[in-house]
């Protein structure tokens, strides 16, 4: 499962009307995080005391979305060969099948104890 459906709403427009930047990041990270709940990672992510964190995000709009519009959000994600690093690429499509923004993340996980980046665990790199 990692593809999720939204309707756009009004909080995820700016004043130009179209969606903003900030609507699309609201998307993605709720898909994400259905996602993840989904084949159990939150669980894991609880349990383990470890959460993702992301370094840096590029945003590239293709084509306007607007408040009412359904789109579905793709989710891909793999894991750097050490499992240290998640690689995220999320697109956001219109009904006509046209993306209306690709974004894509560079991220790690976090020990939430001690505060470091580590690597992913057995069970976490399974679900990638």
């Amino acid at each position: 499962m990692n593809k999720i459906k939204f309707i756009l709403e009004q909080t995820h427009t700016d004043f130009n009307g179209h969606v903003s930047e900030a609507g699309y990041l609201t998307i993605a990270n709720e898909a994400i995080w259905r996602v993840f709940n989904s084949i159990g990672l939150n669980e894991i992510f609880l349990d383990e005391k470890i959460g993702p964190i992301i370094f840096d995000t590029h945003m590239h709009f293709k084509v306007e979305a607007m408040e009412g519009e359904k789109v579905t959000v793709h989710f891909k994600a793999k894991l750097s060969d050490d499992c240290r690093k998640i690689f995220r690429e999320i697109d956001i499509i219109n009904e006509n099948g046209q993306i209306a923004v690709k974004i894509i993340s560079n991220g790690a996980f976090l020990d939430l104890k001690k505060r470091r980046v580590v690597s992913a665990s057995g069970k976490i790199s399974r679900k990638f």
